[in-house]
C-alpha cells in the first residue's frame, strides 16, 4: 500500500501509470474500426416496436433479395449474380455494410441500370438468397426509389431544358411540369411508378454525380408470395416498357429556344 501511495506521489513513477495520448487515440481507433467491422451486433432490429438499422443508407440489394437477415444467411458471396450481371450494375459490397455483408452484392446504378426485363442474377443465384423470378415478375420486384437532388439539376439548378431521366426511364416514373420556383419546366419523380433500376441515374448528364439518385427506399423485398400481387396491393404500377408513346417536349411546353435542343435530343 506504502508502495503505491509513493509511487503517485513520485511524479515520474505515476506518469507511468498514465495513458499517454497515443495509446487514447490508437484504442478509440481501434474500437472504431471494431464497431465498422462487427457492427456491435446490432445490425438487424429484432423487435417490432424498435424502429430502424445501421445498414448503409444506400445499400441496394438486387431485385429478389430476401429481407436483409435471410438473405445475409443464404448469400455465401460467391460473385455469381455479379459476373453473370449483363449492365455491371452489380457490385461487390466491402466494408460499408459491416463485416456479416462483406463481399455480397450490391446495385450501383451509376456503374449501369438494372434492366426491367432480365432476370439473370436470379436466376443464376446457387442458394435463393435472389429469388429466381420471372421477367414478368422481376419487373415488380421494386429495389428503391429514385430522387432528384436539386441543387445539382440541369433544370432546377442551371435553367437548362434536360429530358435526361424523362427519356431514359423505362417505367415512366419521370413526369416534367412547370413550377412558379424554376424558370423551365422540371422533372419529378412518381415514387408509385418507380422501381429503382438506375436508369435515370445512369444517364444523367450532371457532371460530379449524378443529380438524380436511387436509395433503397419502398424497396420490396419478400421471402414468398408475387411480387405483382404485393406490388399492386402497395399501390405500386411497375409496368415497364421502354418504347412506350410519349408526347413530343414541344407539345408538353413552349420551348424557350427552338434551335437549342435540350440534352438527349439530336438534330
Amino acid at each position: 500500500m506504502s508502495f503505491g501511495l509513493n509511487a503517485l506521489e513520485n511524479g515520474s513513477a505515476g506518469r507511468r501509470f498514465l495513458p499517454g495520448r497515443r495509446e487514447i487515440i490508437a484504442s478509440a481507433l481501434s474500437g472504431a474500426g471494431a464497431a465498422i467491422l462487427v457492427q456491435t451486433g446490432i445490425g438487424f432490429v429484432k423487435s417490432d416496436f424498435l424502429p430502424g438499422n445501421v445498414l448503409p443508407d444506400a445499400l441496394i440489394r438486387p431485385p429478389g433479395a430476401l429481407p436483409e437477415e435471410d438473405f445475409l444467411r443464404r448469400c455465401i458471396r460467391c460473385g455469381t449474380c455479379m459476373k453473370a450481371c449483363p449492365s455491371n450494375t452489380l457490385q461487390p459490397v466491402w466494408l460499408e455494410a459491416g463485416l456479416g455483408g462483406f463481399f455480397s452484392p450490391k446495385v450501383l446504378p451509376r456503374r449501369g441500370p438494372c434492366y426491367p426485363f432480365c432476370n439473370v442474377c436470379g436466376s443464376v443465384c446457387p442458394t435463393g438468397a435472389l429469388r429466381p423470378l420471372s421477367p414478368q415478375e422481376k419487373m415488380w420486384a421494386k429495389i428503391g426509389t429514385a430522387h432528384i437532388i436539386k441543387h445539382k439539376c440541369l433544370a432546377w439548378e442551371w435553367n437548362k431544358e434536360c429530358l435526361v431521366c424523362y427519356e431514359t426511364c423505362p417505367y415512366g416514373a419521370i413526369d416534367i411540369r412547370r413550377v412558379p420556383e424554376a424558370a423551365l419546366p422540371v422533372p419529378f419523380v412518381v415514387p408509385h411508378k418507380c422501381s429503382g433500376c438506375g436508369a435515370c441515374e445512369y444517364h444523367c448528364p450532371a457532371q460530379a454525380g449524378s443529380s438524380i439518385v436511387v436509395e433503397p427506399m419502398d424497396a420490396l423485398r419478400i421471402k414468398h408470395g408475387s411480387y405483382i400481387i404485393e406490388g399492386k396491393a402497395m399501390g405500386l404500377d411497375l409496368r415497364a416498357d421502354p418504347d412506350r408513346d410519349k408526347k413530343p417536349w414541344e407539345d408538353r411546353f413552349d420551348s424557350v429556344d427552338s434551335d437549342v435542343l435540350p440534352p438527349g435530343f439530336s438534330n
